[in-house]
């Protein structure tokens, strides 16, 4: 951290994996997070926070060994974003919510579904927001393919389709790779 603000850096994504923070529902282990938020915050660098992927306890059955899936209720990643955002919302003002969500294996071990990533994108938003009212969203970076596929959609037809699901309105920058 210390030589990216050395380099001119200003920003630094951080990927906070909501597996690894919530194991069990309710039980948090908050340690490891707490001290990168703190050392972002110690060299004067801003923070992107990457939420993404989902605890065993909250997968779909078919997706219970893959930890990018998305969980079976977008409600359950909401219950995620709200804690984290009253954790950390005096050190992050910018939230990304899930990452890649076009292609496999990051839709879990089904098609990929831009209507499905709009609905947890928005429960995300809304919490987020609820506690942290200047908070900026960020969506999901999309996957640069070509592929036209169940499991790998391209970016472009995935990014109409999440427009036409009503995303729009949902965030503030749209994500890109």
């Amino acid at each position: 951290l210390r030589l990216a603000g050395v380099a001119g850096l200003e920003t630094v994504r951080q990927r906070f994996p909501w597996a690894a923070m919530e194991p069990e529902p309710g039980r948090w282990d908050w340690q490891p997070w707490d001290d990168i938020v703190q050392a972002v915050q110690d060299e004067g660098l801003q923070l992107i926070a990457l939420l993404d992927g989902s605890p065993t306890w909250a997968r779909a059955e078919a997706d219970v060994a893959n930890p990018l899936a998305p969980p079976h209720d977008s409600r359950d990643f909401g219950a995620f974003a709200r804690a984290f955002a009253q954790r950390y919302g005096h050190a992050v003002h910018v939230y990304q919510i899930w990452d890649e969500p076009n292609i496999y294996p990051h839709w879990g071990e089904r098609p990929v579904n831009a209507g499905a990533y709009a609905d947890l994108l928005r429960e995300a938003a809304a919490v987020i927001r609820s506690v942290d009212p200047a908070a900026r969203i960020v969506s999901a970076g999309l996957a640069p393919t070509a592929e036209r596929s169940a499991f790998n959609q391209n970016d472009v037809d995935y990014l109409r389709a999440l427009y036409g699901a009503g995303a729009a309105g949902r965030f503030d920058t749209l994500g890109a790779k």
